[in-house]
């Protein structure tokens, strides 16, 4: 079955996952620990990889109005069509929210470069090199629609 990208309302992916879950619909919505700070203290929350969107794998004759429930905006669609996410897509968003990452060599890249990631939560996907300094590389990911900062 394919996964399907839902927009949600601002700070509604939760609730929004709950609800298709009880329809009985696979969904995913990629977390990540991060520290937020109050003027009174520090702490430890989970909050959205992909702030407003979250994943749902549903049988290809599935009606798209099944899947708006209360606090989704829109599905995502390509050419008129819901845009499919693929399985891989999805298993690179789980390694890279799991914390997922191996040590990879990005010696010798100039800007504008295509390359494919060999290894690490973000394995055989293509992207262009955007930025290089003397430790740090930004190579944009197309299919993602993200960029992502390599340490030298």
């Amino acid at each position: 079955m394919p996964w399907y990208a839902i927009y949600t309302k601002p700070r509604s992916e939760k609730k929004v996952a709950v609800e298709l879950r009880k329809k009985g619909w696979n969904v995913y919505c990629p977390m990540v620990q991060t520290i937020r700070q109050w003027s009174d203290r520090k702490k430890k929350v989970e909050v959205p990889l992909i702030n407003s969107y979250i994943f749902v794998q549903v049988d290809e004759n599935t009606k798209a109005s099944n899947l708006l429930v209360t606090g989704t905006i829109k599905i995502l669609m390509f050419e008129g069509k819901p845009a499919i996410i693929s399985d891989n897509e999805i298993e690179i968003l789980q390694n890279y929210s799991k914390g997922v990452f191996q040590h990879i060599s990005i010696e010798n890249y100039q800007i504008g470069d295509k390359i494919i990631i060999p290894e690490g939560a973000f394995k055989n996907i293509e992207g262009i090199v955007h930025q290089t300094s003397s430790n740090k590389l930004t190579i944009i990911l197309p299919s993602l629609g993200m960029k992502v900062i390599l340490e030298k």
